[in-house]
């Protein structure tokens, strides 16, 4: 829940922050790529989740839970050093 809340609050003020600090002329098409990569983003995951339920039907969900892992730990490695 905590991580769905952090989420969604990213996800509200992320384009606002690219309005406020990008160049007038750029602003739209800045907000719309990131609109459109995040878009991309959870397509891709389910089209991976998709293949791990049909070629692991009975474990995927790990494989699944597994590869979410990943980014955070090397971003928890990353704020070590």
């Amino acid at each position: 829940v905590v991580l769905g809340i952090g989420i969604g609050i990213a996800s509200l003020t992320t384009p606002v922050y690219i309005a406020e600090v990008a160049l007038p002329s750029m602003r739209g098409q800045l907000v719309t790529i990131n609109t459109l990569m995040i878009t991309f983003g959870q397509f891709f995951a389910g089209m991976v989740d998709g293949v791990f339920d049909q070629y692991f039907p009975v474990h995927g969900w790990r494989f699944m839970l597994g590869l979410a892992a990943i980014p955070s730990i090397v971003m928890w490695v990353g704020f070590l050093f």
